[in-house]
């Protein structure tokens, strides 16, 4: 149809039935006297830019599912000066796009093309209130370096097993404090290298090698206190200190190393001791190592003799020897043999007392009888029928240092017996102080007061017995 053209200087206004509402057209300006202009039918197309003073608004609620159906559609782009606020699903539809962020563009989110995602800032900080969880549908979590796999984490629990590792060959794997000090070292070679590299964990042919990574060092292994327990040392011997103990099925070691060493046949031999039956030997039974009684060795060695006490004289030329503790009632008889007891005066008279808790018994209980016979075919008595205060069983000896002095055996009957009396036997040989005639004593005591003994001590008439002399008491066994 034909156009309608209507010309007014000061303007158009279009009014409703009432009068009440108006729209109003000036030099090309719609405009109104209520809040909203509302252009009725389906489609209004403007052909010139359209700006609004106020809101420009849609009421449709068609979602969007590609660039041409929403409720607000443009061909060209969308440039929006402040914040814009999608109340669903924001998505870029062609593939590469990018979300940049700054005024520069300098922080991105590129597709890559397919179904991967870049993001690119300097640098990126990630800041969670809560739990951080970084999820793989495969399992695997790489970190990279200029696009080069460094490190690869595989999580996807095959085996039980959560697995870290260098993406790159011959890299060693090494953990740092944060000044930068190493701390732990997983090398190349399956080796772990500890405290700084200083100690290495390796593999050797399936063995497990533990060693220093620095010459002349030690292994040291402490409680949580710092007390040290045990240190493998550099000249490869295993030292357990006195804090720490071997232990076997729960059961200690409490054996020295000297004791031990003792076990393997140390070259050193120990002073001389007196072996009495309730000492002990070790001995293999039948496979099964034991600790015995001595007296378990005299009995299967068939012997008679045990000895419970010797005495070297010493001590300057001393005037009396003596020897405690050697009788008890684990024999009845004892053999007592004397070997060079030299006087260091002439014409001295040799004699012994017995002993108990309290000391020598110094009583004139000892009623003895002796009978030498001389070389020149004499003899001689020297008895004593009224009790002395001692058994003398030498008259007049020589003080020569070169004639060997007296050398004799006693027989010593029940001494640790409180029920009977002591009863001595002796025989032996010496030379006279005029060294003219050898000597053969014979002789006999019966202690008269019966009680028990547990020593011996020999006393002189005058001077000293030389240094160098020897008394030795033995138990005699019943069987």
């Amino acid at each position: 149809m034909a156009e309608i053209r209507i010309n007014t200087t000061g303007g158009l206004k279009l009014y409703d039935a009432d009068n009440s509402h108006y729209a109003q057209i000036v030099a090309g300006t719609i405009t109104s006297n209520v809040d909203a202009i509302t252009l009725g039918h389906n489609l209004a197309t403007f052909n010139a830019a359209v700006t609004a003073t106020g809101i420009l608004k849609t009421d449709d609620t068609t979602e969007a599912t590609s660039t041409t159906d929403g409720s607000l559609q443009t061909d060209g782009g969308l440039s929006v000066a402040k914040d814009a606020i999608i109340g669903d699903d924001l998505k870029l539809l062609s593939d590469s796009a990018v979300l940049s962020l700054g005024a520069g563009s300098d922080i991105t989110f590129t597709h890559d093309g397919t179904t991967g995602l870049t993001i690119a800032a300097t640098p990126i900080s990630i800041d969670s209130t809560g739990e951080l969880h970084l999820n793989s549908t495969t399992g695997d979590i790489k970190l990279q370096d200029g696009g080069t796999d460094q490190i690869a984490f595989d999580l996807d629990g095959t085996a039980g097993e959560v697995i870290m590792k260098p993406a790159v060959d011959s890299d060693d794997l090494v953990i740092s404090q944060y000044d930068g000090t190493e701390v732990i070292r997983i090398e190349d070679n399956a080796s772990l290298g500890l405290v700084g590299n200083k100690l290495s964990i390796a593999n050797s042919s399936s063995d497990v090698v533990i060693k220093p990574l620095t010459d002349a060092k030690d292994i040291i292994f402490q409680q949580y206190d710092g007390t040290e327990v045990a240190r493998i040392e550099d000249n490869a011997t295993f030292n357990v200190s006195s804090a720490g103990k071997f232990a076997y099925a729960g059961t200690a070691v409490t054996a020295t190393a000297a004791e031990l060493n003792l076990l393997d046949g140390g070259t050193s031999v120990g002073s001389s001791i007196t072996l009495a039956d309730g000492d002990g030997f070790i001995v293999n039974d039948g496979g099964t190592m034991k600790t015995i009684p001595a007296s378990d060795i005299s009995t299967y060695s068939g012997g008679t003799l045990v000895q419970v006490a010797t005495a070297t004289i010493s001590g300057g030329n001393p005037a009396g020897v003596n020897l405690t503790s050697c009788f008890s009632t684990d024999y009845d008889v004892y053999m007592m043999v004397c070997s060079k007891l030299e006087a260091t005066v002439d014409s001295a008279h040799l004699s012994f007392r017995m002993r108990d808790a309290n000391g020598a018994r110094t009583q004139s209980v000892y009623k003895y009888a002796n009978r030498n016979f001389e070389d020149d075919g004499n003899e001689e008595n020297f008895s004593a029928n009224s009790a002395d205060s001692k058994y003398q069983f030498t008259n007049d000896t020589d003080d020569s240092t070169d004639d060997g002095g007296y050398n004799g055996i006693f027989y010593i009957f029940n001494p640790a017996d409180a029920n009977t009396s002591t009863n001595i036997t002796s025989m032996g040989g010496y030379l006279n102080s005029a060294v003219n005639d050898a000597q053969v004593q014979i002789g006999a005591c019966h202690f008269q007061t019966a009680e028990a003994h547990n020593g011996i001590g020999f006393d002189i008439s005058s001077g000293g017995y030389r240094d160098g002399g020897v008394i030795t008491i033995y138990g005699i066994k019943k069987s």
